[in-house]
């Protein structure tokens, strides 16, 4: 397991150079079209650490980016996927690393569930560019609504954790492979893979742990290939992805090195109220379609 986790931390670290480079390449040259976009630039590094400091212990950082973005105006609906898809790679780089070397989980599962759900994110990007703006927006909103179910799941305790196994017989293994390549082809309209992933993985009677690599894992690559395809499309915001992918680094850094273990009953309780929140913005009918 230890060459494999090391071969993965290489493919993380070349990825991620591939991603910066893309993505540098991008916002250099269409610099000023990303200054004037309506992201405070005041606030985002505030905004990108408590973000990715969440995330990191657990909650969605689609699900809690969709919610602050689209409350404060930040970007179109059109652009919301391929933003939070985009924003959230280098964090996740780091807490890629930081997972793999800390849990033991079967290596072919892993390497399994992470091809899978890279295939999955190569077909989603070119699926939700064709979507109108409203299905865009009404798909965004159902995703918050699953994410705030989930949760609300987790914090009454009705899905079983207490599973021990670090691997899956072939029949199992197969089956979560292809809920997760469903689960990378939602990455793409804003439908975070981490607390399906959870939840599945305790279903199989899986040790809640061995979720920890496989999501990261399999989110890092899969999230890399479908923001490749938004970023040469220009289908998101180059302003917050280029400040989230430095200041959402300290928030993970923070919650892995420093907090370690936090209590998060509480503040799960308080996402879900936004993810609610947020569910309603998007849900309800625009002033257009009230007229129509």
């Amino acid at each position: 397991m230890a060459r494999v986790v090391l071969i993965l931390d290489l493919l993380v670290a070349l990825t991620t150079i591939y991603f910066v480079i893309n993505l540098g390449r991008d916002v250099w040259q269409h610099r000023e079209m990303a200054k004037k976009e309506p992201a405070d630039g005041r606030i985002l590094p505030f905004t990108a650490s408590l973000i990715f400091f969440l995330s990191t212990l657990g909650a969605s950082d689609f699900a809690l980016s969709s919610a602050i973005y689209t409350r404060l105006g930040w970007t179109t609906v059109r652009k919301l996927p391929g933003t939070v898809n985009a924003q959230c790679i280098l964090p996740l780089a780091v807490m890629t690393v930081a997972y793999l070397s800390r849990v033991q989980v079967s290596w072919w599962l892993l390497v399994m569930c992470i091809i899978a759900q890279v295939i999955g994110a190569y077909i989603g990007p070119r699926l939700v560019m064709r979507l109108p703006d409203r299905m865009i927006r009404l798909s965004v909103g159902v995703g918050l609504l699953v994410s705030a179910a989930l949760l609300l799941a987790n914090q009454l305790h009705w899905v079983q954790t207490t599973g021990n196994a670090t691997s899956l017989p072939v029949g199992k293994a197969i089956l979560l492979a292809a809920l997760l390549f469903v689960y990378g082809a939602l990455n793409n309209i804003g439908i975070g893979s981490f607390a399906p992933t959870m939840v599945t993985v305790s279903f199989f009677g899986m040790s809640p742990l061995v979720a920890f690599p496989i999501m990261m894992g399999a989110a890092f690559f899969s999230i890399v290939v479908g923001s490749t395809v938004f970023i040469q499309a220009g289908a998101y915001s180059r302003k917050i992805v280029s400040y989230t992918s430095i200041f959402g680094i300290i928030g993970v850094l923070v919650a892995v090195f420093i907090v370690g273990q936090l209590q998060m009953t509480v503040i799960n309780w308080i996402i879900l109220a936004i993810l609610i929140y947020a569910a309603f913005i998007l849900l309800r009918p625009t002033a257009d379609e009230i007229e129509a």
